[in-house]
């Protein structure tokens, strides 16, 4: 596997920090981060600032799993966390996120606890024929 096709990225999130930037920002903060799947899902859970500070922590994680930084093509909104049938997270990536992804494979870990989200993205090699 060469090197230059794998990629790993972690962030850790303060749940307090989401929380105080919802209560400033409200909508637009929302709105300039997540999609709109995302904003539902998270305002429907008990505790709505842990999974925004889940989303979070991947999308930042993905960044760093791809060895760049927000761009204005590669923004939060193109990355979006998704959950399957199983409720396990996977990430669904749209225009210049998925075409920086190319061939290769993002896995996603979330967790959060109490005062912390913590997410971890692995870019697997693109598959050799």
């Amino acid at each position: 596997m060469p090197y230059a096709h794998v990629g790993i990225g972690i962030d850790f999130v303060a749940v307090p920090r989401i929380r105080r930037l919802l209560d400033r920002w409200g909508r637009r903060f929302l709105e300039r981060i997540y999609t709109q799947s995302e904003i539902a899902y998270s305002l429907a859970r008990p505790v709505p600032a842990e999974a925004l500070a889940a989303r979070f922590a991947a999308k930042e994680a993905f960044f760093k799993a791809l060895a760049t930084h927000q761009t204005p093509k590669i923004t939060h909104r193109t990355i979006e966390v998704v959950l399957t049938e199983k409720g396990l997270p996977v990430l669904h990536l749209r225009g210049a996120a998925k075409d920086a992804l190319g061939d290769r494979q993002a896995l996603l870990s979330i967790s959060h606890d109490g005062d912390y989200a913590v997410a971890m993205v692995l870019l697997l090699p693109e598959v050799q024929s």
